[in-house]
């Protein structure tokens, strides 16, 4: 859970998005953020605090605290703080807010702190109702300084004001803020150093003057700030994009890009499995730096359908819920291939995931669902055997029960690229049986080295499954077993048996006789033995049932 939280907190999911502060004629201060995930990430501010800055006329500074509480907030939505509930603004009245700061609910706090001019900070009173909390003194550099913080992680602010440099001056300066236990979350300390001149931190060189604030030129946490006016006026709770769709919205890739679930393809006792594709294009604004580096998390979907709340379904990302699984972090599309595989080590291996992917500016942010239940697999494969006789190899394989089969794809391996050299369709009535089934193949084969056999069964919904690989021996390769490559440059060899049906131990041994290595109780048709120093090697091959025994050299080279 620590994971997740880390993750989130650095990728600035919610966003400061318009800032109205000392307003007059019966207005009122607001706060608006917004939620920029645009699926199925809903965020909970608890443990999220804005810190506005104030200076009075002689010259106590300082810092307000307003701690949230334990909100739930949709992808794609608005949180509105404001100084009374309903207000009004320059062209809205009645506007409801989601926090009135001067009357919290339970979870949420105000405080106010005093810089005590030697490395520390004093609690001090707050008179309510606080009308100014973005700005306390309107008349020393008409500033506006507001911070978003996470678990004490600077997330992002906003500086307005006629003095540009007020962050590297005054604030920067400034000891870090401790503050107790804020709702659900331990004490907290924030660091002013350091955040002057990142991508995080805002900044418009203009006062508020008769505006009274800032607004973003579209919503979310990449779009540029403005002054509210001209052209721009505060609409809290409602989009900024009134020129239509905004070019900072999107999902990071016009089609689903990164992910080919192969979950029930290759899963094997705890593991999942996922592929990454390369993109070709981006949404919106997007390029490959706002998009790089970008991170790939796994989530155990830990919620039950209806979601952990009302308007989130199974299937939607609940953050302290969904349990990380696994992360990777991509540094550019070049980091990618077509065929990238990664292991997931997951306790329960039929639950569903969730995969987030999210970006190094944090405003292009995808989510996919995919149910990995493996329950009912496609196909219960009872046997399969490759045999050559002459020219031809004779594949076979059983199936003890079929779900939504489609059929076999027959894919053969003789210089280190697999290729489908046939599709047999399924027996199976509608593609589902409980019976045995019974299916053969005859490949004209004249290789004179070893090749390989899988066959790869595929149901109506192109979900599939892989049988184990089988080898055969070239056509000018004679007996029983073939050892291959030998000699061996890499103390790696592979061992071919003609006949799979049956059981075998083998052992190796140095030319001073000591078992170098023993596996027994062998029924697949090949196995690999590696990790042979240089020199010399006896291959013994026993059948228990029969007793019959066959001894082959092995020579390595070099490692």
């Amino acid at each position: 859970l620590m994971i997740c939280a880390s993750f989130l907190a650095g990728k600035a999911q919610f966003a400061f998005n318009e800032v109205y502060a000392r307003p007059g004629n019966g207005q009122a201060e607001f706060i608006e953020i917004y939620n920029n995930a645009k699926t199925n990430i809903f965020i909970n501010l608890d443990c999220y605090s804005a810190l506005t800055y104030w200076r009075n006329s002689v010259n106590e500074r300082g810092w307000y605290v307003l701690d949230f509480g334990p909100s739930n907030i949709a992808p794609g939505s608005y949180y509105v703080a404001a100084a009374a509930s309903p207000f009004n603004t320059q062209n809205q009245t009645g506007v409801v807010a989601n926090l009135d700061w001067n009357n919290l609910p339970a979870g949420a706090s105000l405080t106010k702190w005093q810089y005590d001019g030697v490395g520390g900070y004093t609690q001090v009173p707050i008179t309510l109702p606080l009308t100014n909390f973005i700005e306390d003194v309107n008349s020393l550099d008409a500033k506006n300084t507001i911070l978003l913080y996470k678990s004490g992680v600077f997330e992002q602010g906003l500086v307005g004001s006629s003095n540009s440099n007020i962050l590297d001056g005054e604030i920067s300066s400034l000891p870090s803020l401790t503050v107790p236990t804020l709702g659900a979350c331990t004490s907290q300390t924030f660091s002013f150093t350091g955040i002057s001149g990142t991508a995080k931190m805002y900044s418009v060189t203009a006062a508020t003057g008769t505006d009274n604030g800032y607004i973003r030129t579209y919503d979310g946490n990449c779009a540029p700030w403005q002054k509210s006016a001209p052209g721009a006026s505060h609409t809290p709770g409602v989009t900024n994009n009134a020129g239509g769709t905004s070019p900072y919205d999107g999902a990071v890739f016009t089609t689903q890009g990164f992910v080919v679930p192969v979950a029930c393809v290759t899963q094997t006792s705890a593991n999942f499995f996922y592929r990454v594709n390369t993109p070709t294009t981006y949404d919106g604004a997007a390029t490959e730096g706002s998009v790089f580096p970008m991170t790939v998390t796994i989530f155990n979907d830990n919620s039950a359908p209806g979601g952990v709340f009302s308007t989130a379904p199974n299937g939607v990302y609940d953050p302290g819920v969904d349990v990380v699984q696994h992360q990777d972090t991509y540094a550019s599309s070049a980091a990618l291939t077509s065929n990238i595989t990664k292991l997931v080590t997951d306790p329960s291996k039929f639950m569903d995931v969730i995969v987030l992917y999210t970006t190094s500016s944090g405003c292009y942010d995808k989510v996919f669902a995919y149910s990995i239940s493996c329950a009912t697999l496609p196909v219960d494969f009872k046997s399969f055997t490759a045999t050559r006789n002459h020219s031809n190899v004779l594949l076979k394989w059983e199936t003890s029960s079929e779900n939504n089969n489609s059929g076999f794809a027959v894919e053969r391996n003789m210089n280190g690229t697999w290729e489908q050299i046939a599709f047999v369709n399924s027996q199976a009535v509608n593609g589902n049986s409980n019976v045995l089934l019974g299916y053969t193949y005859s490949d004209l084969n004249n290789s004179k080295s070893i090749t390989q056999y899988r066959i790869k069964q595929v149901d109506f919904d192109n979900k599939s499954k892989y049988t184990e690989i089988r080898s055969v021996r070239g056509l000018d390769q004679i007996g029983k077993v073939t050892v291959y490559p030998n000699p061996t440059s890499d103390g790696r060899v592979n061992v071919v048996f003609d006949d799979a049906a049956v059981t075998r131990n083998i052992s190796v041994t140095d030319m001073s006789g000591r078992t170098i290595k023993q596996i027994n109780n062998i029924s697949n048709n090949n196995i690999t033995i590696d990790n042979l120093m240089p020199g010399m090697y006896s291959l013994r091959i026993i059948v228990p049932a029969t007793g019959e025994q066959l001894v082959q050299k092995i020579v390595v080279n070099k490692r």
